[in-house]
Formats: structure tokens, sequence, C-alpha cells
């Protein structure tokens, strides 16, 4: 997966129709799959070919989200059949994938809505249809998913213990955890697609357990080879759209990011 140049493209749109996308493919798993400790069974992989997210497999089945066409995709051995979603509510995407599961398998199942707290506002969510999206947009959207994932990937040489890398619907942030001194500390690995801290992209290093706050007494932090540290609500090392884009070599500074942050991040959890 070669590196996709990032524009400075406004993703606000893209971003909220696919999280509700995200968690539409999250209540199919949820209903799917057996519940593990740690949500996971909930979360989802980074599709290529179409660009998108799949859930895991379902039980002979596996349920897709075309990205850039924004259309559901089900497979159930030779079986595929696409539903699109612009224009249709949440309820009429569950109901679609439970008439996929009762011809294709067999299947008698109940979708619900999986709930969230602090959610972002997302009209699919809430009764409303989901929106077309312009393409480039979605395009580069996934552009940053992609170049996220091919980054941490490539980390794995040098820490092959570097958890799966998955994306979580919650957030909608694509994360790995790096395990350190398990279970007493670890690090996080990650892009956000934007938030309440940045409403653009941003790829994140986060320490656990978190350092203590300057008001808290606590010591300052490691100098960083790129990027700069958020200190708020939670810790960690971050690496902005704006700083991103605006380099010359996107990957090199991306790189130089991710060795020095993880660096950094060891030397705050010892």
């Amino acid at each position: 997966m070669s590196w996709q140049t990032l524009r400075p493209v406004p993703l606000a749109a893209a971003r909220t129709e696919l999280h509700g996308g995200a968690v539409l493919l999250a209540s199919v798993a949820d209903t799917f799959l057996e519940r593990r400790d740690d949500d996971s069974q909930s979360n989802l992989g980074l599709s290529e070919g179409p660009r998108g997210f799949t859930t895991r497999d379902l039980g002979g089945a596996a349920l897709a989200l075309d990205g850039i066409a924004q259309t559901l995709r089900w497979r159930a051995g030779d079986e595929a059949r696409s539903f699109p979603l612009a224009g249709r509510t949440m309820r009429e995407g569950l109901d679609w994938v439970a008439e996929c599961a009762r011809e294709s398998l067999g299947r008698e199942v109940e979708i619900a809505v999986r709930h969230y707290d602090d959610m972002p506002p997302i009209d699919a969510l809430s009764g409303g249809v989901f929106r077309d999206v312009d393409r480039v947009a979605l395009a580069v959207f996934f552009d940053w998913y992609e170049n996220a994932y091919a980054l941490f990937d490539a980390y794995r040489t040098r820490a092959p213990e570097l958890s799966e890398l998955r994306i979580w619907p919650h957030h909608f942030d694509l994360g790995a955890l790096l395990p350190v001194d398990p279970p007493r500390a670890t690090i996080g690995l990650g892009l956000s697609p934007g938030d309440v801290h940045d409403p653009d992209p941003y790829l994140y290093c986060s320490p656990y357990p978190q350092p203590a706050a300057p008001a808290e007494g606590g010591e300052a932090l490691p100098e960083l080879d790129a990027g700069a540290w958020l200190r708020g609500s939670f810790t960690t090392a971050w690496l902005r759209a704006e700083v991103l884009e605006a380099a010359q070599d996107q990957p090199g500074m991306a790189e130089r990011y991710l060795r020095g942050a993880v660096a950094a991040c060891r030397q705050i959890v010892g």
C-alpha cells in the first residue's frame, strides 16, 4: 500500500456519513457475534477493494461498507448483494441485512442499533437518512486511513508485539496497542479522523498510565522529533493534518513522528 499524498480537503461530511455506516456494521456484528470483554467483536477491518470497512466473519458471511459508493455489500459464499445507503435510513439498512441473513444463511435475526455515549451528531443515528457525499472527500478520507494503516503496520518490524490494527466504531479511530509492560503500561497508536480536539484528522501516540497534568505537578514531557504534545483531558503526542499536509516529504515526516513519539511515550511510562 503506497503513500497517497494528503490534500487539505473538507472532510466533515464524509466523516459523519461514514461514521454512521461504521455504527451500522458494528450493530450487525454485535448481533451475529459473541460479545468479547474488550468489545472487539464489533471493531472493523480496512478493505482495499473496494475502499471501505468490513466486519469480522459473521459465520459464513461478511458485511462491508463500500466507502466511496456508500453502499453495503453482503457476501455469503459465491452470493453477493448490495444496498446503496444514500437516502436510506439506518433501520432500512439493518432490515436489508436481516433479509440477507434469512435468505443466504437461513438465520432469523433482529438487529438493534448499537448505541454509544458521547457520539457526534449523525442524522442516520437519530432517524434521518444517510446523505450522499462528494466522492473526492471520500477518497481523501480513505487516503488518511490507508496511509496510517501502512505506517503503523510497517512499524511492526520494530515492534512485532503491536496488536491488530482495527477501526473502533465508537470514536471511529484506527488504533492498536503497543504493550510496554503489560498490563501496567501500554502505548496507544492510532489515527483519529477528527473529533472535539481537532475537526481534521491527526495521528496520535498516547502513553498509559497517563502522566500527571502540569496543574497536578506533572513534569515536562520529552521533546518530539515531529508533532506536538496535546495536554488536556488526556495526553497524547499528535501530528495534525495541517502540519503533515504541508510537509514536502509526508511519509518521511510521519515515520519520523512515529519513531520519536513512541520513544517519548516509552520514556514516560518507564
